[in-house]
């Protein structure tokens, strides 16, 4: 169904589009004929950055 969407998509002149959460499976679509990738969302790309950021804090205070 996915090559249907990129097929169809293509033949009307559209961007093909999809979701994708990591940069791997962004160069999937990629590579697959999306053209409109929509990375990750605003509340996971918080979480990750607040995780990062609690985790280098606990590191630093671990010496």
């Amino acid at each position: 169904m996915i090559d249907r969407i990129i097929e169809v998509a293509n033949k009307h002149g559209k961007a093909a589009g999809i979701n994708a959460d990591d940069v791997a499976t962004c160069t999937k679509w990629i590579d697959r004929g999306f053209r409109m990738i929509a990375y990750s969302s605003d509340l996971r790309l918080i979480a990750n950055g607040l995780s990062d950021g609690v985790a280098k804090t606990r590191a630093h205070l671990a010496g």
